[in-house]
């Protein structure tokens, strides 16, 4: 999946009803990578129906030397299930150039900071 220009990012979980949900990322684009709890789920869990819909507000436009461009690696545990691992992709093709404007270019890009890894992450 990949991110471009957009204001949202929408995550959908699903699992058992009344399930606790914990998120984990990694900015894998970067070699020194930490897997890092990601405190927008922190005391969620899933509704009655065993959903739990979490967005994540994006700057409009992304400045071209964002902490969260380049590739992401994230996982859930829900009530004590662990997801499969996804990766995806946030890149700027409004304005920016090479190494963000493009999907496949971003994927190896980390930024001058090193890997985003914690609170102010996506």
């Amino acid at each position: 999946m990949g991110v471009a220009s957009s204001e949202l990012v929408r995550s959908d979980v699903r699992g058992p009803p009344g399930a606790q949900v914990r998120k984990y990322n990694r900015h894998v684009s970067c070699n020194n990578a930490q897997w890092w709890e990601d405190t927008s789920f922190q005391g969620r869990m899933t509704d009655a129906q065993g959903v739990l819909i979490n967005s994540y507000p994006l700057p409009s436009p992304m400045p071209c030397d964002a902490p969260i461009l380049g590739e992401w690696e994230s996982y859930v545990v829900v009530g004590g299930f662990v997801s499969n691992y996804h990766l995806f992709t946030y890149y700027n093709s409004a304005g920016c150039r090479a190494p963000v404007a493009t999907y496949e270019a971003a994927r190896t890009y980390c930024p001058a900071r090193g890997a985003c890894n914690g609170p102010g992450c996506p």
